[in-house]
């Protein structure tokens, strides 16, 4: 199977996380509409299941808490751990909602993750689910075409100030909307979240790195897009995470891959 008929069939599965992550959020800073915590999910022979998180491994208890884990992740980094755990306990995760609930607003309800891929000048590519290198190709090649056609804008969308890679000049940007939680997320990062889907031996965001944000081609930002209606602990990795940004920066991106690599432990804790 080719590598865009993998990440396909794998990306119909996501098509659960999806329709449910639509209509979470409807509107307003306050807060997530009240649904369903499962949505349908159809198998192979037709048959709708219900399934919240479809390709996702069991989550057992590890014996510690979220913040265990976190403060765990800091001190194998070297971090600052008192400094950044003060600013994680102080916190009431509001930050780590603000990028969801106003993409909802300003952009609908979508599932994770999802990219946009363009420049503020001619509007951005909307990608969803966790797509090959070649479709990110497309969409560069859409975005330097003289006529890249109707594409979606991010106004009212902060792309300042976030976690991000490459030179913050490119002519294109890839802005992610990710869930620590979400397997598909992982997946793409390159991290073995599930033994049923293989989209982390396609190594797409190493390539994305390597040949696109290193190459100043491309600036990679990162945003947060937590679900906790799937991961109920979500938004305090997302919350942890962006206090590692605001204290620690140079170490963001060894602390999101570990919040990855580690999603076992915060999730079940």
């Amino acid at each position: 199977m080719t590598e865009e008929g993998l990440t396909l069939e794998f990306t119909a599965k996501q098509a659960a996380i999806f329709s449910l992550a639509a209509g979470l959020v409807v509107g307003g800073l306050g807060g997530f509409a009240a649904g369903t915590m499962a949505a349908p999910n159809q198998d192979k022979t037709g048959t709708e299941n219900l399934d919240p998180n479809p390709g996702d491994e069991a989550e057992a208890s590890t014996g510690q808490t979220p913040e265990e884990t976190f403060r765990q992740i800091s001190n194998d980094l070297e971090l600052d751990t008192d400094k950044v755990m003060q600013c994680y306990q102080e916190s009431d995760n509001e930050e780590a909602l603000e990028d969801r609930n106003t993409a909802a607003q300003k952009l609908g309800g979508f599932g994770t993750p999802t990219f946009f891929v363009g420049n503020q000048e001619k509007g951005f590519v909307k990608i969803t689910g966790a797509q090959p290198l070649s479709r990110f190709e497309q969409a560069f090649k859409t975005v330097r075409s003289d006529s890249p056609g109707n594409l979606t804008t991010l106004d009212g969308i902060e792309l300042e100030g976030e976690p991000s890679k490459g030179d913050e000049n490119a002519s294109i940007k890839v802005v992610e909307y990710n869930e620590f939680g979400c397997p598909f997320c992982a997946e793409w990062q390159g991290i073995d979240a599930s033994g049923r889907t293989p989209i982390d031996k396609m190594n797409i965001a190493s390539n994305l790195e390597s040949q696109y944000i290193d190459t100043g081609e491309v600036e990679f930002i990162s945003k947060d897009y937590p679900v906790p209606q799937l991961h109920p602990n979500g938004p305090m990795a997302h919350q942890a995470a962006n206090c590692v940004y605001e204290h620690e920066q140079d170490s963001y991106w060894d602390f999101h891959d570990e919040l990855f690599e580690r999603r076992d432990q915060w999730m079940a804790g």
